[in-house]
């Protein structure tokens, strides 16, 4: 059916022709994209009773996809559409259920529903999570394996990620099959997962070209995780001029969407200018940045600059807020802390505490200076 005949239909009332032609303009099958034209046909649709465009909608709604986010009218429509017995708007609020309001009760009972219909989503979405949040193994595998015997890309991705975390049983020689599988379907956490096996071969054969080329498929769908990994086997295992320009490539499309260990390298690699152009203020924008989306690594190191007076325009003041802030999850920067606040007799009874905290972590100097002390103590 040609898009004119489809038009007609719809206008002559078509349920079917209605809710196709909504979807073709929200999708671009077909037609230009136009959401608005999209969102106007699939209400036409909604209001004709019509269970899909209802769990469409939803879940435009829900992320704001095409569309202004609603949350109301989102659960709204979901609920509709599963009185309507709609398996995948059934398997969707359950999800939700869930993940978003902690109801694990409604949430499992909605996605049984939907594979009592035969939604293979369904299988997935609950096996992984019978899995992962009440460790019931072996039914959760059963899920799994159910939607993975048709293919499906979710399925095939958490089996093979499950047996080669030694979660679930099964071969590495599998897991490879199964999230090889999910990465030619185009799974970017897949495509991720095997390539930096096959980088390591701790778990899988070493094949280092195959996996960098995985790592790059999945960087190439906007992976950041994947980006940020192809730019430290670069750097780490490559280490020509040339690898050195592609890695740092892949850490500016990383931090440039706020991925803290990006912005973090990345800052380090132009301050110091170590096989890249020199740029310091551009590195230290870079490392800041990153301290600020609460990374305890680059707010150490940039606390620790700030200290040493290394950084213009900061003063020492401001390094300690920031060491501060890193110390409960960053162990250098517990010690660092206790050291500075050790100096002072009103707080030295805390840098103790900061220094024994870091020590206890394994940090060497907290563990001399612990060991220093306790000599001091005993000689006094």
């Amino acid at each position: 059916m040609n898009l004119n005949e489809l038009k007609t239909l719809a206008q002559e009332g078509n349920k079917d022709a209605i809710y196709e032609l909504g979807t073709k303009y929200f999708t671009g099958d077909g037609v230009p994209i136009d959401s608005k034209e999209g969102e106007k046909w699939i209400r036409k649709a909604i209001q004709l009773g019509d269970d899909r465009a209802m769990n469409d909608l939803a879940g435009r709604l829900i992320h704001g996809v095409g569309v202004k986010k609603n949350q109301e009218e989102a659960y709204q429509l979901y609920r509709q559409a599963i009185e309507l017995r709609n398996p995948r708007a059934m398997a969707s609020f359950g999800v939700i259920q869930i993940e978003i309001h902690k109801n694990w009760d409604e949430g499992e009972q909605l996605l049984k529903e939907a594979i009592e219909l035969g939604n293979t989503y369904a299988l997935t979405e609950l096996g992984w999570r019978l899995i992962q949040y009440k460790d019931e193994r072996e039914e959760g595998e059963k899920l799994l394996r159910k939607a993975a015997s048709v293919e499906e890309i979710y399925a095939l991705f958490y089996l093979g990620q499950f047996i080669i975390n030694d979660i679930i049983p099964g071969s590495t020689e599998e897991a490879k099959t199964l999230l090889r599988k999910a990465s030619d379907k185009g799974h970017v956490d897949a495509m991720r997962i095997l390539g930096n096996h096959m980088l390591s071969g701790k778990k899988i054969k070493k094949n280092p070209p195959f996996g960098l080329l995985l790592l790059k498929q999945s960087a190439s769908h906007g992976n950041l995780e994947a980006m940020f990994d192809v730019a430290e086997y670069l750097m780490s295992e490559v280490r020509t001029p040339e690898a050195m320009q592609e890695a740092v490539m892949h850490l500016t499309k990383a931090a440039q969407f706020e991925h803290p260990l990006a912005m973090q390298v990345l800052g380090r690699l132009l301050m110091d200018g170590v096989q890249v152009e020199k740029n310091f203020e551009e590195g230290l924008f870079w490392l800041r940045k990153s301290a600020e989306t609460g990374n305890p690594g680059s707010m150490y190191l940039l606390g620790s600059g700030m200290l040493e007076g290394q950084y213009p325009q900061s003063s020492p003041e401001e390094g300690m807020e920031w060491i501060r802030k890193a110390a409960p999850d960053y162990p250098p920067a517990m010690y660092v802390l206790g050291y500075y606040l050790l100096e002072n007799r009103e707080t030295a009874e805390e840098g103790i505490f900061w220094i024994f905290q870091a020590s206890q972590a394994g940090v060497p100097e907290a563990i001399e200076t612990i060991s220093r002390l306790e000599n001091m103590k005993r000689d006094q």
